[in-house]
């Protein structure tokens, strides 16, 4: 065997080896993922099956008492319920009205309000609230931010990827490093009134997002910079 034949055969070696390592790589990418989503999807479940208890414990205190008590402690109090439940996906619970005005529960990472859905407002107001909220959390714990590409920028925060394939409630929310972004889904029209007092308008086939920074604690239109600095409270989301 030549010096020549040797050295050829030891690079399919190494390229032999090099193949081995990818696939490894992606079948671990892929492992990861499909266990970030069976966790994420436990943890929805777990958060329906509380809430189905506090609208049994809510029915309970409506029968016994002739109105609604729209208040967790109060069952609690009433030994309707065991617990306040919590969201073990990190969401915070609350009370609001939904399309057809009645008041039901709400999970700020899952929804569930009967499918129906809540005023763009409160959802949006809890929905980004609750993303900020674990990006600090993160950054708190770790001395980093989340990382910025999927899945991971959702897995990273302890949520799953699959509730971010589309609009939430007429918004698309997206995550990445210190930014949460929002942006109108199709056939809706985000207007927002920026720090000069300008209406700012936004729709989804410009394919731009309001993004809050946590590194400045402010939200901007489309861009981080200071001429782009918005009033997130006038934020309006209609039909286009």
């Amino acid at each position: 065997m030549t010096h020549e034949t040797r050295r050829q055969q030891s690079g399919l070696t190494l390229i032999e080896l090099l193949i081995v390592v990818i696939i490894i790589g992606i079948l671990a990418a892929i492992a990861t993922g499909a266990y970030a989503r069976q966790r994420g999807q436990a943890k929805a479940s777990a958060c329906r099956a509380d809430m189905a208890q506090v609208e049994n414990a809510e029915r309970s205190h409506i029968l016994e008492n002739g109105s609604a008590s729209a208040n967790l402690q109060t069952l609690v109090s009433d030994q309707l319920l065991e617990r306040v439940p919590t969201c073990p996906a990190g969401g915070l619970y609350s009370w609001k009205s939904d399309v057809d005005g009645n008041v039901k529960l709400f999970c700020s990472v899952h929804g569930f309000v009967d499918g129906q859905g809540v005023s763009a407002t409160a959802s949006f107001a809890s929905m980004t609230a609750n993303l900020i909220a674990l990006e600090l959390a993160y950054y708190a714990e770790h001395g980093s931010w989340p990382r910025s590409w999927a899945p991971y920028c959702y897995t990273d925060l302890g949520l799953d990827p699959a509730q971010f394939s589309g609009p939430q409630d007429n918004v698309i929310y997206t995550v990445g490093g210190s930014k949460v972004n929002a942006r109108p889904a199709p056939g809706y029209v985000m207007t927002v009134i920026d720090a000069q007092g300008n209406t700012r308008v936004m729709t989804n086939s410009l394919n731009w997002s309001l993004t809050y920074d946590a590194t400045s604690g402010q939200w901007y239109y489309h861009t981080i910079s200071p001429a782009n600095l918005i009033d997130i409270s006038t934020l309006k989301t209609t039909p286009a």
